[in-house]
This record gives C-alpha cells, structure tokens and sequence, in this order.
C-alpha cells in the first residue's frame, strides 16, 4: 500500500466547514452515512475507538469518508456534534478531495490548500505522494488530471527545490499541459537541467513555456546563451517569447531581431513579432507597428493596432517633462 504522512492535528472549525461548502463531488451513499453516524453515536458517549475508526476509514478510502462527512456537516447539526466531528478528522483528510476535480474547482483547491499549509508538515510532499504514491514496489498509476491539479496546487505553496525530481517525473508523463505547468515552476529554481529539456520538447507550447522560464531565472548561468538559441527557434511563438525576454534583459541586439521578424515571410511571425512589440511597449518600435496596421491584414493588423493602443497607454502614463 501506498505510504502517506499524517498529521495528528484537527482542522480548525471554520476551514472544516468551509471545506464542505466548497465541495462538489458525489454525494455519500447511504451505508456510509450510516457508518459515519454510529462512530458520531460512539463519540457521544465518550468512547475512546471513534476516533481509531475515523482515522483508519479515512485512510482507507479518503474521499468517501469526506462525502459522508460533508452530508452529515449541510444538515443543521447541534453545536457540539459538529465539534465532535471536528475532532475525527485530521488535517491531512482532505488532500485526497482536493486533488480530485470532480470534488474541487481548481480555483477553490488552490485557495483551500494555501490555508491547509499551517496544519499540515510538509504539505508539498504530501501532495506529490498522493499524486503519484512513494512505493517504490508497487507504484501508482498516474492520473494526468490529479497531476495537474497536484502542480497547480504546489505553485501556490511556494515549496522548495525538494519537489525538482517530482517535476522531472511529471515532464515523462508526456502531457503538454503538464508540460507546461512544470515549466513555469521551474524557472523558481536552480533546474537548469529540467529547463534545457523542455526547451527541446517537440511541442511548441512547452518549448514557449519554458522560455517564459528562463527569461525570469537568472539563477541559471547561461540563460542569456539559452535565450538566443531559442530566438532562432522555427516556432514563431517560441522565437518571439525569447526575443522579448532578451530585450527586458537588456539585449539590445533583440531589439533588431524582433523588427527582423516583422518582416518575415510568414505571417505567423509577422503577428508574433508585433504581438511582442505591445509587450514590451517601446515607442521605438512605432514606425514598425505602424506600417505593419497599415498594410497588413488578420492577425498581423490586429495585432499591431494592439501594440499601438499599448504604446499610447504607456506614453500616456509618462510624467510631463517640465522645461529646464
């Protein structure tokens, strides 16, 4: 059986509670409903096993001890029950629930973690266990959808580089979306490996992610040398995002190689190049944009009339220059 870490200490009434407002998964059945109650009877009459049975059904079969739990919590309840209920369900419970979409929206996962993190130790690893187990002998299938939530959840956390060799193994579940997200976390911290890897992934997508990246991690040594390499990428979007990443490093020379592409024969360049120039909302690059609006057509006018919109919303925001 898959190895989990627990934590002995309860969820404070007010996250409990929110915790069953917010969940949408399936309801209990009645079977457990009714096991659920005999442990709360049992509580009641201040026997010491309820507890032990809450805890090893819990650990059992997390999500449905939770169904049964948040049933029984909507129903008007007297007050103390509720506080018994409080006491059967240790802080970590939850984490199953939570990575599941169909029991949480992401957006709610994200914000019901982030006050999970005070009564829980070491809740990233608990989440990257729960996600793809630690049972070297008997390893869990990997769910693509409970992945991403557990990634989606750890980027609000905050954690520390202990998670790298997680990321490495969700970059082999071959998922773009997956792909994706690790590229954004990456570039958190010291992972040039896991960077350069994702730089040459075949989907364009994670290759722009992870360039994304690299441009806010100048941890990595040679980002600016990884940077022009993806510049000369055959994807428009990954050669632009590293252009414009470059030119915020202060590369001038990017400046020039993104006018370039506004003249490249491919229209989806074309778009791409202007679309980095509104980024960066440079007034240099306003003749450019102006003669690609007026001549051009679809994605490449459109756009440029952004960029341009950008530019006088920037150069409008300026401070007046008082005469000297």
């Amino acid at each position: 059986m898959p190895r989990h870490s627990s934590s002995g200490s309860s969820l404070p009434l007010g996250l409990l509670v929110e915790f069953s407002a917010k969940y949408q998964g399936p309801p209990a059945e009645p079977g457990e409903l009714e096991r659920l109650e005999k442990i709360l009877a049992l509580a009641r009459e201040n026997e010491t096993s309820p507890r032990s049975l809450a805890a090893h059904w819990s650990a059992g079969d997390p999500l449905r001890f939770l169904a049964a739990l948040v049933h029984l919590l909507k129903q008007p309840r007297p007050e103390a029950d509720v506080g018994r209920f409080q006491s059967l369900v240790t802080a970590d419970v939850p984490l199953a629930a939570l990575l599941e979409p169909a029991c949480y929206s992401e957006r709610d996962a994200c914000e019901l973690v982030r006050k999970l993190g005070p009564w829980v130790p070491n809740l990233d690893l608990q989440l990257i266990r729960r996600a793809f187990g630690d049972d070297a002998d008997e390893p869990k299938p990997v769910s693509s959808p409970v992945v991403q939530r557990a990634l989606a959840m750890l980027s609000v956390l905050s954690p520390g580089e202990r998670i790298l060799p997680f990321l490495g193994r969700a970059c082999r579940i071959g998922d773009q979306r997956i792909s994706s997200q690790v590229a954004r976390l990456a570039g958190r911290y010291r992972a040039r490996g896991l960077l350069v890897r994702l730089l040459e992934d075949s989907d364009p997508r994670v290759r722009a992610n992870a360039v994304e990246s690299l441009a806010s991690a100048p941890h990595v040594a040679d980002h600016r040398e990884l940077l022009w390499r993806a510049a000369r990428d055959e994807h428009h979007r990954v050669a632009v995002n590293a252009l414009v990443g470059l030119v915020r490093l202060g590369e001038h020379q990017a400046i020039e190689h993104l006018e370039a592409l506004a003249g490249h024969p491919a229209p989806a360049f074309r778009a791409a190049a202007a679309w980095g120039m509104g980024e960066l909302s440079d007034l240099r690059f306003q003749p450019t944009l102006t003669r690609l609006y007026r001549n051009e057509v679809g994605a490449v006018r459109r756009n440029a009339l952004r960029a341009l919109v950008r530019l006088r919303k920037a150069l409008a925001a300026e401070p007046p220059k008082v005469a000297g």
